[in-house]
C-alpha cells in the first residue's frame, strides 16, 4: 500500500476536510514532552516489538494513574513512526476540550481523514463515500464505521504488506463523560479488532470507570488487546523521574539560567528533589517548570522547592499550592476574581480558547488574560494568540477539590452558571436578523463571493462560541431562575438568528439537533420536579409551554436542516411559510416578518412515519413500547436504556443486562432477564434496582420471553423450556419438552394462558402455562428455522416468522393454518408484533430492513411499508394509545426508530419517470418505468382506484370525492366525470367491449355507465351485501358479478339474481 507523509493537500482532500470536520492536532499538542534518551528503554522496545510482530493484537493499551508519563511514551512512539512515515493518525483528547458533540463518531471521521491524507486510494473511495452521501447521515456509529474504515482499509489492504500503520489515541479518559469513554471503549473492543492486521492503535487510558468495558475484555481475551499497566511506585520508575530531574536542570545549569549561590550541594540536592517526586513524572515537570518560569531568581526558587520536600514531596496539591503562591498578588481582590473566570473558561470551555478569545467572551481588555497567564508556564501550556491548555489534568482536580483551601479556589458550579449566563449574554446582544447581510435568498452560501469576510467581520470569537456550546453548557448546571429566563428569552427572541449563525459557519449539523435535545432534555427535568415551586414572570413562559416550543423547534426545524445548511434566507424563504400552520415557531417567528413569503397551497398530509429515530450505537436485540406510546426501553450490547419517544432524550440508564427486556404491566418497573440467567426489576423513574437474583442450573439460554404479570420463560439449545415465577425467581414446573431443534424464540399471550415457542426445528408449538404441557401437536408450515412469533392481543391468534421469508397466521384454538404472507425481497423475518386492542393488524420485521404492517383478515401482500433501516430489523413492539398506533423497531443498524402507523405514506413501484395535473387541477397523475399509471387525489393524497380500457387508450378511475373520471391514457388528458355515487367509489371496470363501465360503491350501489358519453344505463342495483369489494364482467358481456365481505355473490342480467356462500 503506498503510504506517504501527511502534507500535501488535493482539492479531494479539502473537500474531506469539510466534511468530515476532524478533530485538529495543535502545535502544542505536537510538540508535547518526548521520553528522554535513556528513559522508558524497555517499555518502548516492547512497543515496538509489538508494532512489527504480524500475529500482535491491533491494540496495545497502556494504562496508569495521574502523571505516570503515560502520553509521553505515546507521543515518543508516534514520533518514531512519524519519522518513518508510518504514523497514520494522533489523537490527544483533553476534558472537556473535544470539539464535537458526538466524539465516538468525531474519532472516526479524525482517523478516516488523517489515513486518506496519507493514501490516495483511501482519499478516492471516501471521496466515493461522500459524493453519496454528502451530509454522512448513516443512523449508526457501525455502519458509520464499515464505511469510513472497515470497508476502505480492507480495499486498500494488500494482504502480503506487514508495514504497520500507527493510530494513536492518548488520554481516553479525558474523551468526555463516562458515557462516552464507554462508547469508544467499545469501538476499540468490538470494531478495531476487525480492521486489517497492520493498522495498530495505542491507547492510553487511567483504569477509570468509562474505560471498564475495554479492561474487563482484555482480561478474559488477552489476544485481542496487548496491556501494560504504569506504576509509579516501582524502582526503575522512581529512578528514571530522578534522571528526568537532573538532566532538565543540568540543562539549566549549563545554559546559565540557574546560577547556583555560595557552596550549595548541586548533586545530593538534586537527587533530593528527584527523590521527592516518587515516580511521578507530572510532578518532576511542574517543579521544573516552574523553577524555569521565573524570570529571575530561578536558583532562589529551587533552593525553596527543595528545602521544602518533606513537605511537598509526591503531593501535587502542595506543589501546585507553592506555584499559585508565588506567582500571583493574592492580596488583589479584583486579580483574584479575573484568574477565577479566567481558569474557568480553560478549565470548564468546551473547546481550547486562545487569550483572546478569553477576553472577549468574559469582555475584558485586550491583554487581560494573557497578564494572568504569563507568570502560570509552569500550570498552562500558552502563547499568545493559542489555544491555552493546562499541562496535566490533575490541576484540574486541585482548583475545583474542597482539598484547594486557597485564594484560587475555584468554586466549579459557581463559575459554570455564569459560563452558560454569559453564553446567553452574548447571543442576546450580537444575534440579529440577516447578520452577514445577504442580499439574496437565490445563492447558495458557498456561491456568495465575500461570505468569509463577512462571517469574519460580523460574527466575533465569542459569539461563534457561545452559538456552539450555549447548550453543553446549560447541561451541565442545575436549574435557576435566571437561566430559565435566559433560555426562555433565547428560544422566542433569538433562536432563528441562532441558526442563521449555525448555517453561516457550517455548524448546522453538528450543533442544532444535540444543542436543541440537550435544553429539552434540561427542561424536561425541571418539569418533573414535583412541588417546584417557580418566580412568577409575567415575560416568560411556563416551563411546559418552554418544553413544548423547543420540541416543535426540534421537530419542524430538522426537516428543513438541508436547505438551510446550504442557502441560510431559507430559515425564513422555506421554513416560515410551509410550517406556518402547523408549528407554533413558525407561527411565532412569522409574526415578525414584514413581508412574509405567500404559498399557496401545500398538501395537508404528512409522508414521514418516523417519529423519531434514536442512536445507540450497536444491534438493538430487544425492544419494549410502553403502552401509553411515550417510552421505549431497549436492550443492545451497550446495556438496556429508557428513550423518550418524541424527543429521542435518554430518560434513564445503562440498567445493565442486554438480553430481553420489557415494563410491568403499569410501567413503573422495567424487568430484565439476561443471557447468564440473571433476573433484574429497575425503578423505571428513579433508575434504582429493587431485586436482583441469579437463577441456579440456568445453561445454553438462547431465547427468553417476559410475561410482566407472573412469569417469564427461558429457551434451551436442547430445545427445553423452563418457566419460572418472574417474582419468587424459582421454576415453575418440570422443563417444557417438544422441539428437537434449538428454542430461537418465545412469546406469551396476553391471556396469560399460553406460551408460543419457536425452534431450529422449523416448528411452532403452542403450550398452555397453566396445565404445563402442549396445547396440540407442533405446528408445521415454514421450511426454515421459526425465529419470531407474535400473539394477537386476544391470543386468538398467532403469528409466526421464519428464515424461509414466510409470515404464517394460526388459529390458537385449532393449531389451523389460516394464512401464509409473503412479499418480494424480503428475506428472512426477525420479528414480529402486534397492537394491542387490536386483532386484526400485525407487523413484521426482515431481513431487507423493512417494517410491512398486514391485515390478517384477507390480504395476502402488504398494507403498508416503513422504509428507513439500513439493517436487518432485529425486534419490534407496538402499542396503541390516544395519539395513535405506534410502534418501535430496532435493527443491527444501531438505530431505535418509532413510527406512527396512520400517517399516509404510499408506495409507488418503479421510478416516477412522468406526472401531470388534470385541467381541474384536482387530480395528479404520474407514470412509472415500469408500465403503470396511477392517479391521485391532490387535496387528500389519496390514490384512486383506475382501470385500463381494453384497446389501453382510456383509463377510468373512482375516489373518494364520489365521481367517476375517464382520461386519456396517452396524455393523461380529463375526457369526462360520471356523476351519480354519493359515497367513495371502491371499484371501476371496464367490459371486455369497452363500451360499459361498471362501479361500486360505499353507497350500497352498483351502476352501469355509458363509456362514450358518461350517462347511466340503468337505474342503480341495491341488492347486494355490506362492503362489496370485488366486481368483473362475464367474457360476452351479458352479466357482471359481484363480491362483498358478507359473503354473497351478485350475479346479475337484465334480470337480477345473487346466490349467498357460507
Amino acid at each position: 500500500m503506498p503510504w506517504t507523509q501527511e502534507g500535501s493537500f488535493s482539492s479531494a482532500n479539502i473537500e474531506l476536510k469539510d466534511v468530515l470536520k476532524p478533530l485538529t492536532v495543535t502545535d502544542q499538542e505536537a510538540n508535547r514532552p518526548k521520553c528522554l534518551r535513556g528513559t522508558r528503554v524497555d517499555l518502548l522496545q516492547q512497543i515496538r516489538i509489538w508494532a512489527q510482530r504480524a500475529d500482535s493484537p491491533n491494540v496495545f493499551l497502556l494504562t496508569g494513574g495521574a502523571g505516570t508519563g503515560k502520553s509521553t511514551v505515546a507521543r515518543t512512539i508516534a514520533e518514531e513512526f512519524q519519522a518513518q512515515k508510518s504514523l497514520g493518525c494522533y489523537i490527544f483528547f483533553e476534558r472537556g476540550k473535544t470539539d464535537s458533540m458526538s466524539i465516538t463518531n468525531t474519532v472516526i471521521k479524525t482517523i478516516a481523514y488523517h489515513l486518506a491524507c496519507h493514501n490516495s486510494a483511501i482519499a478516492e473511495l471516501l471521496s466515493n463515500v461522500i459524493k453519496d452521501d454528502h451530509e454522512l447521515s448513516f443512523p449508526s456509529t457501525n455502519i458509520l464505521f464499515d464505511r469510513l474504515l472497515h470497508d476502505p482499509l480492507h480495499s486498500v489492504s494488500n494482504s502480503h504488506e506487514s508495514e504497520p500503520i500507527l493510530v494513536v489515541l492518548d488520554a481516553l479518559d479525558e474523551c468526555g463523560s463516562t458515557h462516552d469513554q464507554e462508547k469508544l471503549a467499545y469501538l476499540l473492543k468490538d470494531n478495531i479488532p476487525t480492521l486489517p492486521s497492520n493498522f495498530r492503535f495505542i491507547v492510553t487510558s487511567r483504569p477509570e470507570e468509562g474505560v471498564t468495558p475495554l479492561l474487563s475484555y482484555v482480561s478474559l481475551q488477552p489476544r485481542v488487546c496487548e496491556h501494560v499497566k504504569l506504576n509509579h511506585l516501582l524502582d526503575n520508575n522512581r529512578k528514571e523521574v530522578v534522571y528526568y530531574v537532573r538532566h532538565e536542570l543540568e540543562r539549566l545549569r549549563r545554559e546559565k539560567r540557574i546560577i547556583v549561590k555560595g557552596s550549595w550541594e548541586w548533586d545530593e540536592n538534586i537527587d533530593k528533589l528527584g527523590d521527592a517526586a516518587q515516580g511521578l513524572f507530572i510532578w518532576a515537570a511542574t517543579a521544573i517548570n516552574f523553577v524555569n518560569g521565573a524570570r529571575a531568581g530561578r536558583f532562589d526558587r529551587l533552593r525553596r522547592l527543595v528545602n521544602d520536600t518533606r513537605g511537598i514531596g509526591m503531593n501535587l496539591d502542595m506543589l501546585y499550592a507553592a506555584v499559585l503562591e508565588n506567582c500571583i498578588d493574592w492580596e488583589d481582590d479584583e486579580m483574584k476574581e479575573v484568574f477565577s473566570s479566567v481558569f474557568s473558561l480553560i478549565l470548564f470551555g468546551k473547546t481550547p480558547l486562545s487569550d483572546t478569545d478569553i477576553d472577549e467572551i468574559l469582555d475584558y481588555e485586550e491583554g487581560t488574560t494573557s497578564d494572568v497567564l504569563s507568570g502560570l508556564h509552569s500550570l498552562v501550556a500558552f502563547e499568545a494568540g493559542q489555544p491555552i491548555r493546562i499541562h496535566h489534568t490533575s490541576l484540574y482536580d486541585y482548583l475545583t477539590s474542597t482539598r484547594c483551601d486557597g485564594s484560587w479556589f475555584i468554586d466549579a458550579d459557581v463559575k459554570k452558571n455564569k459560563i452558560v449566563s454569559r453564553c446567553f449574554g452574548l447571543m442576546r446582544d450580537q444575534l440579529r436578523f440577516n447578520i452577514c447581510g445577504l442580499e439574496t435568498s437565490f445563492k447558495f452560501n458557498r456561491d456568495v463571493p465575500d461570505l468569509e469576510k463577512r462571517v469574519d467581520k460580523r460574527i466575533h470569537p465569542g459569539l461563534l462560541y457561545a452559538c456552539r456550546y450555549w447548550a453543553p453548557h446549560l447541561q451541565d448546571v442545575l436549574y435557576s431562575d435566571k437561566l430559565l429566563s435566559d433560555l426562555d428569552d433565547f428560544a422566542y427572541n433569538q433562536l432563528l438568528y441562532w441558526l442563521e449563525v449555525l448555517s453561516l459557519t457550517g455548524a448546522l449539523y453538528e450543533c442544532f439537533e444535540l444543542s436543541l435535545d440537550k435544553a429539552i432534555g434540561w427542561v424536561k427535568e425541571l418539569v418533573q420536579v414535583p412541588n417546584l415551586i417557580l418566580e412568577q414572570n409575567k415575560e416568560t413562559h411556563t416551563p411546559s409551554e418552554l418544553l413544548s416550543f423547543l420540541e416543535d423547534a426540534r421537530h419542524h426545524l430538522f426537516e428543513f436542516i438541508q436547505p438551510i445548511s446550504e442557502s441560510t434566507p431559507h430559515l425564513y424563504m422555506t421554513f416560515l411559510p410551509l410550517k406556518g400552520s402547523e408549528s407554533d415557531v413558525a407561527r411565532h417567528y412569522s409574526r415578525n416578518m414584514k413581508e412574509p413569503t405567500r404559498i399557496d397551497y401545500i398538501g395537508d398530509k404528512s409522508t414521514l412515519d418516523c417519529i423519531t429515530q434514536i442512536n445507540v450505537g450497536s444491534d438493538v436485540f430487544s425492544i419494549s413500547l410502553f403502552s401509553y406510546g411515550d417510552r421505549v426501553l431497549s436492550g443492545s450490547h451497550s446495556g438496556v436504556y429508557v428513550w423518550d419517544v418524541d424527543s429521542g432524550n435518554l430518560i434513564r440508564g445503562p440498567f445493565g443486562g442486554d438480553a430481553s427486556v420489557s415494563f410491568s404491566y403499569f410501567g413503573s418497573s422495567i424487568i430484565i432477564v439476561d443471557r447468564d440467567g440473571v433476573v433484574n426489576e429497575w425503578d423505571a423513574y428513579t433508575g434504582e434496582r429493587t431485586h436482583g437474583l441469579p437463577m441456579s442450573n440456568v445453561k445454553n439460554i438462547t431465547s427468553i420471553a417476559v410475561e410482566p404479570l407472573k412469569y417469564y420463560a427461558t429457551g434451551s439449545k436442547d430445545g427445553a423450556i423452563q418457566l419460572w415465577d418472574l417474582w419468587e425467581r424459582i421454576t415453575v414446573g418440570d422443563p417444557l419438552k417438544g422441539h428437537s431443534g434449538e428454542v430461537l424464540v418465545l412469546s406469551f399471550g396476553d391471556d396469560g394462558q399460553h406460551l408460543a415457542s419457536g425452534s431450529e426445528d422449523k416448528s411452532v408449538i403452542i403450550w398452555n402455562v397453566w396445565k404445563q404441557k402442549k396445547k396440540y401437536a407442533a405446528l408445521k408450515g415454514h421450511s426454515g428455522p421459526v425465529t419470531s412469533i407474535a400473539f394477537t392481543s386476544s391470543s386468538q391468534k398467532l403469528v409466526s416468522g421464519s428464515l424461509d421469508g414466510t409470515i404464517c397466521l394460526w388459529k390458537v384454538s385449532t393449531g389451523e393454518k389460516l394464512l401464509v404472507f409473503s412479499d418480494n425481497g424480503m428475506g428472512g423475518i426477525h420479528s414480529i408484533a402486534s397492537f394491542e386492542f387490536e386483532d386484526r393488524y400485525i407487523l413484521s420485521g426482515s431481513e431487507d430492513g423493512i417494517i410491512r404492517l398486514w391485515d390478517t383478515e384477507y390480504r395476502e401482500v402488504p398494507l403498508k411499508k416503513f422504509i428507513g433501516h439500513t439493517g436487518k430489523v432485529i425486534c419490534l413492539s407496538a402499542a396503541f394509545e390516544d395519539r395513535g398506533r405506534r410502534f418501535a423497531s430496532g435493527s443491527s443498524d444501531g438505530t431505535i426508530r418509532v413510527w406512527d402507523v396512520e400517517r399516509d405514506h404510499t408506495i409507488v413501484d418503479g421510478d416516477i419517470c412522468a406526472i401531470a395535473v388534470s385541467s381541474d387541477g384536482e387530480y395528479l397523475v404520474s407514470g412509472s418505468d415500469n408500465g403503470t399509471v396511477s392517479i391521485w387525489r391532490i387535496v387528500t393524497g389519496e390514490q384512486v382506484k383506475v382501470c385500463y380500457s381494453p384497446d389501453g387508450n382510456k383509463i377510468v378511475s373512482g375516489s373518494d370525492d364520489e365521481t367517476i373520471r375517464i382520461w386519456d391514457a396517452s396524455n393523461a388528458t380529463l375526457l369526462l366525470i360520471l356523476q351519480g355515487h354519493t359515497d367513495w367509489i371502491y371499484f371501476v371496470t371496464y367490459s371486455y367491449d369497452g363500451l360499459h363501465i361498471l362501479s361500486g360503491s360505499g353507497d350500497g350501489t352498483l351502476r352501469v355507465w355509458d363509456a362514450k358519453n358518461g350517462k347511466q344505463i340503468q337505474e342503480p342495483i341495491k341488492e347486494y351485501g355490506d362492503d362489496m369489494r370485488l366486481i368483473c364482467f362475464s367474457p360476452d358481456n351479458a352479466y357482471f358479478v359481484s363480491g362483498s365481505w358478507d359473503k354473497t355473490i351478485l350475479n346479475t342480467s337484465n334480470s337480477h339474481q345473487h346466490l349467498s356462500m357460507d
